[in-house]
């Protein structure tokens, strides 16, 4: 996750980390895949209301770690024994990828944020600017 957020082939440059995290989560460890889901619903539910994947990805990475505890606590029928780091490594991701979108969070509070199918000023649909790393 670190790699892709922080790329060194990028100059310590790259991404949220959001799918990174995911692809992490279900292939890390089983007790992650259920709470990983979960949230990966919770993203799709907010983007689809709000059309603001920033949003979703926001919201499902601050439920994440509790999905953590709550599936740690069902599986052992009480406080986590051995889950611990999960516990730890799911607040961790948590946080960075709330850091990573802290641009986001502050157009979220301006309400200048891009959302899904908006369109600019003279009715067009918004593109995203042309990403000079790939020109295709």
């Amino acid at each position: 996750v670190l790699g892709h957020n922080y790329s060194a082939f990028l100059k310590l440059k790259g991404g949220r980390g959001v799918a990174t995290t995911l692809g992490v989560c279900l292939g890390l460890y089983p007790g992650l895949t259920v709470p990983a889901l979960v949230a990966f619903a919770v993203w799709a539910v907010v983007v689809a209301v709000s059309r603001y994947v920033s949003l979703g990805s926001i919201t499902a990475s601050g439920v994440f770690p509790f999905l953590v505890i709550t599936w740690s606590w069902i599986r052992h029928s009480g406080l986590p024994k051995g889950d611990w780091p999960l516990i730890g490594f799911a607040l961790l991701v948590a946080g960075l990828v709330v850091y990573r979108h802290r641009a986001n969070m502050q157009r979220l509070v301006a309400g200048t944020e891009n959302r899904i199918g908006s369109r600019s000023p003279d009715g067009s649909l918004r593109r995203p600017p042309a990403d000079s790393r790939n020109p295709a």
